[in-house]
């Protein structure tokens, strides 16, 4: 059902503005204009597939992360210390929080030696 309502979004207003391709559905949606092959219960498809895939990667990442925050206290108390300090500031992308944004990267670096008996 989420994906269907921003797919619809998404279709309700291409073409309105006349601009270029602003996302993955917009170029989907000028390719069925030209194209047969491409049709909108694919798009749907390959929408709920990326969020589910997107899904995926973001629990495994926080599963990681949370072993990591659990084995290393003193991390966990530097990312908390982190958050405490800049938890007043509005930032758009975490870049106030490098330390705990880069906690997330090396937390994802570990996720992906997950099959490869990774010793922290």
């Amino acid at each position: 059902m989420l994906v269907q309502t921003a797919v619809k979004k998404t279709s309700n207003t291409f073409g309105l503005l006349n601009l270029s391709c602003q996302n993955f559905i917009d170029a989907y949606l000028k390719e069925m204009e030209t194209d047969p092959r491409f049709n909108y219960h694919d798009l749907l498809g390959l929408c709920t597939d990326f969020f589910d895939a997107g899904g995926d990667t973001v629990g495994s990442t926080l599963s990681w992360m949370l072993l990591y925050m659990a084995l290393h206290q003193e991390k966990q108390e530097k990312c908390f210390q982190e958050i405490q300090e800049q938890i007043g500031i509005l930032c758009r992308y975490c870049t106030c929080t490098k330390y705990c944004s880069l906690t997330l990267v090396y937390s994802s670096r570990i996720r992906s030696y997950q099959n490869n008996s990774c010793v922290l």
